[in-house]
């Protein structure tokens, strides 16, 4: 009689936590809604007044970190060359962007060389190449293709700082890149190009534009940048604006060219 009495308790007990499951997991889902939802209305707000500093909630995603784990663990095996929608459009941004702003025989900064489908070009074009990367997989792939040459430096970095001295670049080339980097380090990023690069040198720099919406960024997986913000940076790190375009690039993104005065 006890033991059927305990064996019907227990039943009942666990109905009891089964019943308590679903209301938490209905809980959990509304307060995730409700988490995402704030967050896009915040969000909104920081890209239409320009808010990038490091308590913004943008600054808590697209991370060093982030990035770091998401091209670590990427499938390299196609160099990169996935993005590439056909040999056509990749000649026409060489043409239009890179041989344009990108002197011969200069000494060239590339920040995120994914595979190294530009920086073939680059290390063809230039005396010296610096490919610099958060991520350690992308720099070993690019070091294993291209370890005939002694004209590439390969450079770990932080995510929001370049470890080279002042006034030592020509050029700067950073495309399918600044997409994926939040406004906060963007800003370090632009401040560091700003005293790199030689008075006349030009960076390139491939990056979301103001229109796109939250859903949007989540969509393509764009960070919380703007055009309206790289704009603002440059000129507080001496640059001028050469070009911006929405040319070659994805639908939303935009594309900037900064010439150091």
């Amino acid at each position: 009689m006890l033991r059927s009495m305990q064996n019907a308790s227990s039943r009942a007990s666990g109905r009891s936590r089964r019943s308590l499951r679903i209301p938490f997991r209905a809980f959990d889902a509304v307060c995730r809604a409700v988490t995402t939802y704030v967050e896009s209305l915040l969000t909104d707000t920081e890209r239409r007044y320009g808010l990038w500093k490091s308590w913004t909630v943008s600054a808590t995603r697209f991370t060093a970190g982030d990035n770091r784990g998401w091209w670590n663990s990427h499938d390299w095996s196609c160099l990169g060359e996935e993005w590439t929608p056909d040999p056509t459009w990749k000649a026409s941004v060489l043409n239009r962007f890179l041989l344009p702003f990108v002197p011969p025989g200069g000494r060239v900064l590339e920040i995120g060389p994914g595979g190294g489908r530009w920086t073939e070009v680059l290390i063809a074009r230039a005396a010296r190449v610096y490919v610099l990367d958060v991520a350690e997989v992308p720099l070993r792939v690019c070091r294993h293709r291209f370890s005939r040459l002694s004209t590439v430096t390969y450079v770990r970095g932080d995510g929001r700082t370049v470890p080279l001295v002042e006034r030592s670049i020509d050029a700067i080339w950073a495309y399918d890149v600044f997409v994926h980097v939040n406004p906060h380090d963007a800003r370090s990023y632009v401040t560091e190009f700003g005293r790199v690069l030689r008075r006349g040198g030009h960076a390139v720099l491939h990056h979301p534009g103001h229109e796109l919406t939250t859903g949007e960024r989540a969509l393509q997986h764009r960070s919380d940048l703007t055009d309206l913000m790289i704009n603002e940076f440059a000129r507080g790190s001496g640059f001028e604006i050469v070009l911006q375009t929405r040319e070659l690039v994805n639908e939303g993104d935009a594309l900037t060219v900064l010439r150091k005065k």
